[in-house]
């Protein structure tokens, strides 16, 4: 908001507004009699996103959920890897879903675990309870989720803060220029 004061643009308190569109039709298999969460495993680089072996055991640790995978088509491999791998029950939504439909799923979920991407900051515009995952970017660049100021909503931001070449970047890498991401190793001692 600083940017934009010179122009007499004052904040209204009321964080990002997400607009839905009405006739948004909701898949009829992503439907559970309980609560479910909602897991965005899609980023648009990989060093903003958990390897498929993390989002397998994060998936197992929240196996007592129902759990619905979002993403794009680009994601379906993992996905279906997760869904294989998984002792969580999980319905695979990852390339069958447009922007507004993993908005309406993200809107019915009881929570949602994204990476920093878009999904993540619909949720902020929902005001969804989330857990925010960040890899080599990180929230104090501004991509953080962007709540209204009177919001209930429990946000909290997973990262690991004391790795030294963390940000590398904004916006994110295809590959680690570390090899950080590569070494399954030194991803477990974190």
């Amino acid at each position: 908001m600083e940017t934009v004061k010179s122009l007499n643009v004052q904040y209204d308190g009321e964080g990002l507004i997400f607009y839905r569109e009405r006739s948004t039709k909701f898949i009829r298999n992503i439907y559970f009699s309980k609560a479910f969460i909602a897991l965005a495993i899609g980023g648009q680089h990989a060093t903003k996103r958990l390897p498929a072996d993390k989002l397998i055991e994060l998936c197992n640790l929240l196996r007592q959920y129902p759990l619905v995978l979002l993403g794009g088509k680009e994601d379906a491999a993992i996905a279906q890897e997760i869904v294989t791998q998984s002792e969580a029950q999980i319905v695979n939504a990852c390339g069958q879903l447009n922007l507004a439909q993993s908005a309406e799923v993200i809107r019915r979920a009881g929570f949602i675990v994204s990476h920093d991407t878009g999904l993540m900051h619909i949720a902020a515009a929902l005001d969804k309870n989330m857990v925010s995952v960040w890899g080599n970017t990180v929230p104090v660049l501004g991509m953080y989720p962007f709540y209204k100021n009177n919001s209930t909503a429990k946000h909290f931001m997973a990262e690991v803060a004391n790795l030294g070449c963390r940000p590398c970047s904004k916006i994110g890498y295809n590959t680690c220029p570390k090899n950080i991401f590569a070494d399954k190793d030194i991803i477990q001692k974190r």
